[in-house]
């Protein structure tokens, strides 16, 4: 009899599917996440409809995204992710110019979607902004340590999000 790898190996071969075990822990498994889909993104470079620069807005809260969305959208192509590993899944089809990241999430936190989102080739030069209601200044301190292009406090007002905007994408 077959084991489930051997059944799936030629699935592996093509790199469609990676095997990991059942007790992989979330580090692991957001590593192979972010492997497959940076490997993707080389297959389907960056595409940009005209001059509009495209803002990722990731962050877990809903009336948030769609408040980001309605000031955004306007002047910006907007992307909107509710979870880091939603927001490593849509670079994978379309890379950002700037990327505005809360720090408190489930599963993948900002601080971890941020590691592995300057992990990417293609990522390595695009601004991420943390805008987060985390206002502790040792938390504070450990985000700025990643070198973040900016930190916001929630809420932010719509010019602060500008200033921050033109700041970040000159």
């Amino acid at each position: 009899s077959r084991t489930d790898k051997g059944i799936y190996g030629e699935f592996f071969q093509n790199k469609q599917f990676c095997w990991v075990s059942r007790d992989a822990i979330n580090e692991e498994l957001l590593g192979v996440v972010s492997d497959m889909l940076a490997a993707a993104a080389k297959k389907h470079p960056k595409q940009n409809s005209g001059e509009r620069k495209t803002v990722l807005v990731v962050d877990d809260n809903p009336i948030l995204l769609r408040s980001m969305n309605g000031i955004l959208s306007g002047h910006y192509d907007v992307m909107l992710a509710n979870s880091g590993t939603k927001a490593m899944t849509m670079i994978g089809q379309r890379v950002p110019d700037v990327v505005f990241l809360d720090c408190e999430m489930p599963v993948c936190d900002g601080k971890m979607t941020y590691k592995m989102l300057k992990d990417l080739d293609e990522m390595k030069d695009v601004p991420i902004v943390f805008l987060t209601g985390i206002n502790d200044a040792s938390y504070i301190q450990d985000a700025l340590k990643l070198q973040p292009a900016g930190y916001l406090l929630k809420p932010a007002s719509k010019d602060r999000i500008f200033e921050t905007l033109q700041r970040v994408l000159g």
